[in-house]
């Protein structure tokens, strides 16, 4: 996610994103694109999707089995700050995601709620099964790490859902401080830093978060 002051949003469109390199010209679209100001959204049938406000520009790829080498995102994020320069750019988030499997729905509120969540009476309060999300805030060197946890349902293809915990972690990079004419510069080099980014993000949910196959 690229946050951004003065950004047009109507200018996202197939034709745009393949005029500049942003896609290759044989990618096909899953649905009509939407371009209604404010806001234009492009969807492709690899799971590559472009959302665009007066706000904020959002490039996202989804997967069952995502890894740094078929990432092809950041790229694209990348060469459309270098083809929209003139936007005033202030923040950046690097957002992976992932679920990590549980055998039963009981098993998966229970990691929540026995290892993350402190016992008290707010566990058995009410009339179902409490439920549970949390937020941690990380100050690393360079960007703030938030990471959320809760339970989730993953529907599957054949119609049934598994209890997954969903890890949701967003590297943000505040650069409102960055001088304009450094900005660009600026944003590649933190967009050249997601492997760095998604390899935190594993460690954290495998061994600081102590769950293993990510």
């Amino acid at each position: 996610m690229i946050a951004a002051q003065n950004h047009n949003p109507t200018i996202l469109n197939p034709d745009f994103l393949v005029r500049n390199g942003i896609v290759s010209s044989d990618w096909k679209l899953a649905q009509p694109p939407v371009c209604v100001e404010p806001y234009a959204q492009v969807v492709y049938t690899n799971g590559i999707s472009v959302v665009s406000d007066l706000g904020k520009m959002v490039f996202s790829q989804a997967g069952n089995s995502l890894t740094k080498e078929i990432v092809k995102v950041v790229e694209m994020a990348r060469q459309y700050v270098n083809a929209v320069p003139h936007v005033d750019y202030r923040e950046l988030g690097i957002n992976p995601k992932g679920d990590v499997e549980f055998k039963t729905e009981e098993e998966s509120r229970q990691y929540i709620m026995g290892k993350l969540i402190a016992h008290g009476p707010w566990q058995v309060y009410g009339k179902a099964p409490v439920r549970a999300s949390t937020t941690f805030v990380f100050q690393l060197e360079k960007a703030k790490l938030f990471v959320t946890i809760q339970e989730a349902k993953l529907k599957q293809s054949e119609g049934t859902s598994s209890s997954v915990v969903a890890f949701a972690a967003n590297f943000h990079y505040k650069l409102n401080w960055i001088a304009k004419e450094d900005m660009i510069k600026t944003f590649s080099d933190a967009l050249g830093e997601w492997q760095d980014c998604w390899m935190e993000y594993v460690n954290l949910v495998s061994n600081i978060f102590n769950l293993k196959g990510m």
